[in-house]
C-alpha cells in the first residue's frame, strides 16, 4: 500500500509538472522547394550552330521541383563556363515562360547569347548547364549539372555570306 501511495504521488507530481506545448503562432513562414534533376540535353552534348538554319530548336527538359506548400516554381535555364564558371552567377541565362519543365532554345537564341558575351564565330564554348527554380521565397539549382559544348560552324557561315554577296 505504501508503494502504491508513493507511485501515485510521483505520478501526480510528474503530470502536474509537464508544460503544455503551445502550437498557436507556430505558422509556416515560407515555401520550400524539393530538389529536382535534369533530363536533356544529356551531359556531353555537342551542338554545332548552323547560321543557315537559325530556327532549329534544341530541347531542354528537367524533372519538376516540388513545392513545399502550394506555390508552383518558375524556371530559368542557366549556363556557365565549364572552366571557372559559377551557375549561381550564370554566364548566360534563358528565362522559361510558365511553370513548365521543358523549353526549346533556337540556334539563333544560343548564338545571340554567346555573341553578347563576345564569343567569336567558330569558337567552341564548353559550358555547364542547369536549371534554376524559384517560387518567390526559395531559389534552388537542379541537383544535376550537365556539360554542353556549343560551336558556330564557320564554313556554313562563310558559305551563307558568300551567297548573300553574289545575290547583290
Amino acid at each position: 500500500m505504501k508503494n502504491l501511495i508513493s507511485l501515485l504521488t510521483i505520478s501526480i507530481v510528474l503530470l502536474a509538472g509537464c508544460k503544455k506545448v503551445e502550437f498557436e503562432g507556430n505558422n509556416s513562414t515560407g515555401e520550400g522547394l524539393v530538389d529536382f534533376t535534369l533530363k536533356s540535353p544529356v551531359s556531353g552534348t555537342s551542338i554545332i550552330l548552323n547560321a543557315g538554319t537559325p530556327n532549329i530548336i534544341v530541347p531542354f527538359a528537367w524533372n519538376a521541383a516540388k513545392p513545399g506548400l502550394s506555390t508552383e516554381p518558375t524556371y530559368k535555364i542557366v549556363m556557365a563556363l565549364k572552366t571557372g564558371g559559377d551557375l549561381n552567377a550564370p554566364f548566360i541565362e534563358f528565362p522559361v515562360t510558365g511553370n513548365v519543365t521543358s523549353a526549346g532554345l533556337t540556334y539563333q537564341q544560343l548564338d545571340d547569347a554567346l555573341k553578347a558575351k563576345a564569343i567569336a564565330n567558330g569558337a567552341k564554348t564548353d559550358l555547364i548547364w542547369s536549371v534554376q527554380a524559384t517560387n518567390g521565397s526559395v531559389t534552388i539549382l537542379s541537383q544535376s549539372i550537365f556539360n554542353i559544348s556549343i560551336k558556330m560552324a564557320l564554313l556554313i557561315l562563310f558559305c551563307l555570306r558568300l551567297h548573300q554577296v553574289h545575290q547583290r
